[in-house]
């Protein structure tokens, strides 16, 4: 599937941004036509940069040094185009540091002497010209910035959404770290922590917020659509930085979520629910059923001050069903589980999982929204999906996965790619493959399937359980004592490629799973 799509950018759209797989040409920066979802487009072969750790994490160092050699030699940012610093953030400063933390790490898979570290030099580059961005009187970001003059868009509004503003120092923080520049870090650790001093007296923060008062200009809130990421960078900045303030920040908000979004059809509306997927012939479906335990829940959107006493409607954000994959992240499998049920079942109804859903309407048999009816092959229901069966092994979520390849393949796949659902309900598709499915979508299937083989035959950069724990016994040394934390690993201890252990006892052609995090882009991130 991957190599489909990539193959299919390289060869029709490989000097764009994305893939027009109905078209079978790219979309660039210059003729924008679809508003804020062109937000992303800069010019700067978005797709290719987007899908450089993919290409290592299948071992495929031809293609992975060939994408790097193209990056070096046609990718630039200084363009007078204005892009989403959110978006260029993820995306591209993201891909370009994954890439980087990559290349040094494996050199020995790589030509000899190749790699000079100039993809960090790059995402220093466009690092900088994201910063002015954050030049206002609270820290928060302005949403677009125009990558050559620094100079806000025209008519910029001064209300930005909070997953905007406060997901950026993962990216930021990590090229902080890479570089010794902690202009980055700063910046973006400003913007979180307005964020997180406006929360409520729940421990909620709200959807959209004026960056130069910090007043909160739209008080709803939840995990899905303008807030979903916010909380995900909360707990992986923790992680990645080391940083324990954020964590029990995360802590905090995970409760405040968990208490006061969770929302619980009740058995009629359950009942109606099934009733209406019979129409859609998908009722008897085992993973129809996942929901019918009485602990399994939706999240729905709520005020940040009043909590379930007033709730903001009952919609479900295809972006919320990350939400069980950091669950279980965070150590809550059992959680996860339960708020997965009722998405899968949705995902279900139509063999893909909407924009949005009202899961009330029609006293829960629920309703497509007319604006939300669409579905571009988002990652963050598989992303949940490979997350509880590396955690369970429960062959509910291979099942599950095989059921969303097998959804995409059918539906999706075209000549020239794979194709976004324009309506769920028909099946009719979008002329528009977003960089997300190559470079999360299809990373996400493909390491749900590759870690359920036994170790000899897996095929992905990241190391088998098995492979880790004997590099913890060799590792061992007796001033650990009963520990197993292991040596860090880096680029300058012996490695040859040939799966040979180096002088540490540690696998050193393999990715352990506690060296790295996946950003909200689906992107391997090293922990420095």
């Amino acid at each position: 599937m991957f190599r489909h799509g990539y193959d299919s950018y390289l060869f029709h759209a490989g000097q764009k941004d994305e893939l027009r797989p109905l078209s079978c040409d790219g979309r660039g920066h210059v003729h924008r036509t679809r508003g804020t979802l062109d937000d992303s487009l800069g010019g700067y072969r978005l797709t290719l940069i987007d899908s450089l750790d993919m290409l290592a994490l299948h071992r495929n160092f031809t293609a992975f040094y060939a994408a790097i050699e193209e990056v070096r030699s046609t990718v630039r940012f200084d363009r007078d185009v204005f892009v989403s610093v959110f978006e260029a953030n993820i995306r591209v400063l993201g891909g370009l540091l994954a890439a980087h933390q990559l290349a040094s790490r494996f050199q020995a898979l790589l030509p000899t002497g190749w790699y000079d570290g100039f993809l960090l030099h790059k995402a220093l580059d466009l690092g900088q010209r994201l910063l002015p961005a954050f030049e206002t009187p609270t820290g928060l970001p302005y949403h677009r910035i125009n990558l050559k003059t620094g100079r806000i868009a025209p008519r910029e509004k001064k209300q930005t959404c909070t997953a905007a503003a406060g997901s950026l120092l993962v990216e930021m923080g990590l090229l902080s770290r890479l570089s010794g520049d902690m202009r980055f870090e700063l910046a973006a650790r400003r913007a979180v922590d307005a964020l997180w001093e406006g929360r409520s007296e729940l421990n909620l923060v709200g959807s959209i917020i004026d960056i130069n008062t910090g007043r909160w200009t739209a008080h709803h809130t939840g995990v899905g659509a303008g807030v979903d990421s916010f909380h995900e960078y909360l707990y992986k900045a923790h992680v990645l930085l080391k940083n324990s303030t954020l964590g029990a920040a995360f802590n905090e908000s995970y409760t405040a979520v968990q208490r006061h979004c969770l929302w619980k059809p009740t058995q009629s509306m359950h009942r109606n629910f099934q009733k209406a997927a019979r129409r859609n012939r998908s009722a008897d479906a085992w993973y129809m059923h996942l929901g019918d335990h009485e602990s399994a829940h939706f999240l729905i959107e709520v005020d940040m001050h009043r909590g379930q006493r007033s709730p903001h409607g009952s919609i479900v954000s295809s972006l919320q069903a990350f939400w069980p994959g950091l669950q279980v992240l965070a150590g809550h499998a059992s959680d996860a589980e339960d708020g997965y049920a009722h998405l899968l079942a949705l995902w279900g109804r139509y063999r893909a999982l909407p924009e949005l859903f009202d899961v009330s309407a029609h006293n829960g048999a629920g309703s497509l929204l007319r604006h939300g009816r669409d579905s571009p092959l988002r990652p963050e229901l598989i992303e949940s999906t490979f997350h509880l069966f590396e955690a369970t092994r429960k062959s509910t979520y291979l099942l599950a996965a095989k059921e969303m390849l097998h959804a995409i393949q059918n539906s999706s796949k075209v000549e020239c790619g794979y194709a976004a659902i324009a309506d769920v309900a028909s099946g009719r598709l979008d002329d528009r493959m977003d960089s997300f499915v190559l470079s999360e979508t299809f990373k996400y299937l493909f390491l749900t399937f590759d870690s359920s083989l036994p170790p000899a035959e897996r095929s992905s950069l990241i190391c088998a359980d098995e492979q880790e724990s004997q590099s913890r016994r060799r590792a061992a040394t007796p001033h650990q004592g009963n520990s197993t934390r292991m040596p860090p690993i880096t680029a300058a201890v012996g490695v040859d490629g040939s799966g040979r252990l180096d002088d540490l006892g540690v696998r050193a052609d393999c990715l352990r799973k506690e060296e790295f995090i996946f950003s909200t882009e689906g992107h391997i991130l090293l922990i420095p």
